[in-house]
């Protein structure tokens, strides 16, 4: 039996030779054009520039997430960092958000500065143009030292820096709009609870944390303090060449392999 196999082998290797001898000129000419065809549909390919930042909590946010902190049961398992790590992923989410690319296109800095990417009221845009390039947008959140990437490729390094900005800015803003809708609800109900105090050991009490609450909003609301902090400022870079002579070997052997087993296939018919 192992002869047998052995005798088979033998054969179509002898059959695989003789193919290869046969066929070789149309051999070489497939792999030559499957060269050619790796580096004309390589060069097709667009060359995209990236700009990338690193965040993590500003300071002022560490200090109100302490001050949070502050007011827990003494026996808590709860640890400061996991708030500010909690604090940092909900800001991540936001990414997810539709409002968020809404409101990147009617960005006033990249309406200005790029009218190709201006949709102000103009939803059907306003989607083409997230579908465009959502995918072209990347973040990475590690838990471990609370530190937030982020990175944008496009055909150029400040078409690239100009997005990725864009899109922090309207991130931070939405997330100022939802903590703003936080504090007012906060304070219609600290305003209620006042009206209906007894004593006046109470009405002090609530007088001061509605004092603390429209103290946060204003700044909120008037105040220009980043949610985080740029560990690593924005930075970009051009999209590297590709390796033309790499794309070409590899696009050869693969063309030259096919050549020869449809040469095979059609030798042993």
């Amino acid at each position: 039996m192992n002869s047998s196999l052995f005798s088979q082998e033998q054969d179509l290797s002898n059959q695989m030779l003789a193919v290869l001898q046969r066929f070789k000129l149309w051999i070489l000419v497939a792999a030559a054009a499957g060269a050619l065809a790796g580096v004309v549909y390589s060069k097709t390919l667009p060359k995209y520039a990236e700009a990338k930042a690193g965040y993590t909590l500003a300071q002022h946010k560490v200090q109100q997430l302490a001050a949070v902190y502050d007011k827990l049961p003494a026996q808590t398992s709860l640890m400061l960092g996991a708030l500010e790590i909690d604090e940092l992923s909900r800001f991540t989410l936001l990414f997810e958000h539709p409002l968020v690319w809404q409101q990147l296109w009617s960005n006033v800095q990249l309406c200005q500065a790029k009218a190709e990417f201006c949709a102000q009221n103009d939803n059907t845009k306003q989607q083409q143009l997230t579908a465009k390039w959502r995918s072209k947008f990347q973040y990475d959140h590690k838990r471990r030292g609370n530190f937030l990437s982020v990175k944008w490729r496009a055909t150029s390094t400040a078409e690239a820096e100009l997005l990725l900005t864009a899109l922090m800015q309207s991130a931070e803003a939405e997330y100022k709009s939802q903590a703003i809708d936080q504090y007012l609800a906060r304070e219609a109900d600290l305003q209620m609870a006042l009206a209906k105090a007894q004593t006046v050991g109470e009405r002090s009490e609530l007088s001061l944390q509605l004092d603390k609450v429209q103290a946060e909003l204003n700044v909120l609301k008037h105040g220009s303090q980043s949610i985080l902090h740029a560990v690593q400022p924005l930075s970009a870079k051009e999209g590297k060449n590709k390796p033309l002579l790499f794309i070409a070997v590899v696009a050869a052997l693969l063309a030259a392999l096919g050549a020869a087993l449809l040469a095979l296939v059609f030798s042993r018919r």
